[in-house]
């Protein structure tokens, strides 16, 4: 395996085999290569499969019901979580290719201003241009992420926790993260509390904040003599927040799907009444590929109405100019 690394204003390469993975304008595979990231990405993935081997280990055993709702419920979900987590981490979140170019209502418009001494010409579009990606065309709905080094269309944030941007497509596979991370940690609680009530003498023993020192364990119980009250308390803890945290990005999230996630203009007016914007297709009503990790299509009629540029392909390896599109323009 041979590495090329090359880092240019915050956009980040590693070639692999002649695969080119990063943020840079000609990278094969979107991949963010920041270590923080990375980090915290890995203690994501370690946390589930923690929690999973702990629950599997120490908290199902002689129970028949634990069993089948741990292989029934806990299990998918958690695939489908760990999946979503990995479509949100490769998945280009929408950046501005080299090469796009304003939609015919953004481009410049020369309006000319007689006076009696002179003749002069005003712009009434100005078309913005982002200095940190080499000049090229910055839509009305990106927004520059300073981490990738890219220009995204309706930026929400960057996560480090899914070592991303999250933007127009991975927003998705996002909100799946959280949700199926929801539900996991939800039947994670009722496997704890199932364990807890089974094998504690005292009800609220299964608190493990206020019982610290009321892990009495049935030892006559089968099942009952493991794990140790760290491990619960450990077991407990993790899953209580992770319970929370993606409860409160579930609630923080909703507006977005409902309402769509337009920032400050009446541009994707069209595009967010006929579809949803988050997870694509063509309607805005509920369909199941909604609850599906899979990537996020927009009819072609929409795509570029969503997204708020066009692609120059006779400049494609350029930043928009507008000689360059009185060129094109005339050509075409």
């Amino acid at each position: 395996i041979k590495l090329r690394r090359q880092s240019t204003m915050g956009r980040k390469d590693c070639s692999v085999n002649g695969t080119l993975y990063g943020t840079s304008f000609g990278a094969e595979q979107w991949l963010v290569l920041n270590k923080v990231a990375i980090v915290c990405a890995s203690l994501n993935v370690s946390t589930h499969i923690l929690v999973f081997l702990s629950l599997a280990i120490n908290f199902i055993s002689y129970s028949p019901m634990a069993i089948i709702i741990f292989e029934f419920i806990y299990v998918p979900c958690l695939g489908f979580a760990l999946v979503s987590l990995f479509m949100t981490s490769i998945t280009d979140p929408g950046a501005v290719p080299m090469g796009a170019w304003p939609l015919e209502r953004y481009m410049p418009i020369e309006i000319e201003n007689q006076n009696e001494n002179s003749q002069t010409r005003n712009t009434r579009h100005t078309i913005e241009q982002c200095e940190k990606c080499e000049g090229n065309y910055k839509p009305p709905l990106a927004r520059h992420d300073k981490i990738s080094g890219r220009c995204v269309v309706k930026v929400d944030h960057f996560c480090p926790w899914v070592c991303n941007v999250i933007g127009v497509f991975n927003r998705k596979f996002f909100i799946l993260f959280a949700f199926y991370t929801f539900l996991s940690s939800t039947t994670a609680l009722v496997l704890l509390v199932m364990r807890s009530i089974r094998c504690s003498y005292g009800a609220g023993a299964w608190i493990p904040i206020i019982a610290w020192n009321k892990f009495n364990f049935d030892h006559d119980i089968v099942g009952c003599k493991k794990p140790s009250s760290f491990s619960i308390l450990a077991t407990h803890a993790v899953v209580m927040c992770v319970f929370f945290s993606t409860f409160v990005t579930l609630l923080a999230q909703y507006l977005a799907v409902t309402k769509g996630s337009r920032r400050g203009t009446n541009d994707s007016e069209l595009v967010k009444t006929e579809l949803n914007e988050i997870f694509g297709g063509s309607s805005n009503r509920f369909e199941w590929h909604w609850l599906l990790p899979l990537t996020v299509e927009f009819p072609d009629e929409v795509m570029e109405e969503l997204l708020g540029y066009q692609i120059d392909y006779f400049h494609r390896d350029q930043h928009w100019q507008q000689n360059y599109f009185a060129e094109s323009f005339n050509t075409s």
